[in-house]
């Protein structure tokens, strides 16, 4: 069976290779990485008040489910059963490799019965995945240098750049990002309650398995979510050039 690392990094490779050697009058299937990058790692400078506001709810929202980590972290342990591992591991994927094959299916599609809004939320599924999940999730893995529940009892074992990686969770991050993504590129009910819904799951899969604790999931499900979503504003503005 091919490590899921490996079939992440081909699916992720392939589908920067189609986008690269798009047709250079291909609007909808450029790839804003940089562009966005530097506005989403930049948006804090130009954040007005409502901004500030709503990443203080999420900042208290996290901190106050922290304060609630070892209980939530004991409920799970004793609700766990074969059932709920077996969903945990059906679901998991979903914040690895499963969501960039997702983004790879729209792409194909959008390029193959020519619809445009499949494209567009295959590229910027990617971009939003790379800026979330592999850029600013990490750089707080690193920073908080959290342990992760099976590592330590203590909830609070917080030491910055000990390689430790718990907080945030990076499957849900990328959960979120793709899930965030295809929710504001076909904003009907039964996709957002799709999208979201699985990648709820996800991150329900990585406290199940004691892989992280609740607030990880909750920091990441807002990241990616924040990113995802701004993500498709600013190409959504770039393409409209």
């Amino acid at each position: 069976m091919v490590p899921a690392r490996i079939a992440r990094s081909s699916i992720v490779f392939l589908l920067l290779m189609c986008v690269t050697r798009a047709p250079a009058h291909a609007g909808a299937d450029r790839l804003y990485l940089s562009q966005d990058a530097r506005r989403v790692l930049t948006a804090p400078a130009h954040w007005d008040s409502r901004d500030w506001r709503n990443l203080s709810i999420g900042v208290i929202g996290v901190g106050a489910v922290g304060i609630a980590d070892p209980w939530i972290r004991d409920a799970a342990q004793r609700s766990r059963t074969q059932t709920t591992d077996d969903i945990a591991r059906a679901v998991q994927p979903f914040g690895n490799y499963y969501a960039f094959g997702s983004l790879a299916v729209f792409y194909i599609a959008g390029a193959a019965f020519h619809h445009r809004e499949a494209r567009t939320t295959a590229i910027d599924g990617l971009d939003a995945s790379i800026l979330a999940a592999g850029v600013i999730s990490p750089a707080l893995k690193l920073v908080a240098g959290r342990s992760r529940p099976y590592q330590s009892e203590n909830a609070y074992d917080f030491h910055p750049f000990s390689g430790n990686a718990s907080f945030p969770s990076g499957h849900t991050t990328e959960a979120f990002a793709v899930a965030s993504v295809v929710a504001s590129h076909y904003p009907t009910a039964w996709v957002r309650v799709a999208a979201y819904g699985i990648a709820g799951l996800v991150g329900y899969s990585r406290v199940n398995d004691n892989d992280h604790f609740a607030s990880d999931v909750v920091a990441g499900a807002i990241i990616g979510t924040v990113v995802g979503r701004t993500v498709v504003a600013i190409n959504g503005r770039e393409r409209s050039k």
